[in-house]
């Protein structure tokens, strides 16, 4: 992973765009959201090194969501990728268990829970790259080294 100093601070974008768009009204939505950003960042570089093949994007078509224990074995398998594809988004993931640390009963339903992980999958090009031409804008953090 290269050190690149123009990286965008994604955590601080995020919690801007949360707080205009009050549909992220509770720390759920806003972690599914999250999930959603991180899944896209792993389909990309599979898309890059693997030809085109997504098997993550499969996997991740598979999970029944059905509450907090879901979740958190996605957003393990998510950082596990991340890790595998050495892809450096600790801002993200920090944001995240900061809202999953919020959570106390969860409130969202399967339907719920999957349109905010979809919503974060397609929203990554918008949110991020504002005006530039490419996907793959959306780069890493700086690495901690």
């Amino acid at each position: 992973m290269e050190n690149d100093n123009s990286k965008k601070n994604y955590d601080i974008i995020l919690e801007s765009y949360f707080n205009k768009n009050k549909i992220y009204n509770s720390p759920e939505k806003k972690a599914c959201f999250i999930i959603g950003l991180l899944i896209r960042k792993v389909v990309n570089k599979q898309k890059k090194e693997l030809n085109g093949n997504t098997p993550f994007l499969n996997r991740v078509k598979a999970f029944n969501l059905n509450g907090i224990e879901d979740i958190k074995k996605l957003i393990s398998e998510t950082t596990g990728k991340l890790i595998e594809f050495k892809l450096s988004f600790d801002s993200l993931v920090r944001l995240f268990k900061k809202n999953f640390e919020e959570i106390n009963v969860w409130n969202l339903s399967n339907t719920d829970s999957n349109f905010y992980i979809l919503l974060g999958y397609v929203s990554s090009w918008d949110l991020f790259n504002q005006g530039e031409d490419s996907d793959e804008t959306f780069e890493e953090d700086e690495e901690n080294e």
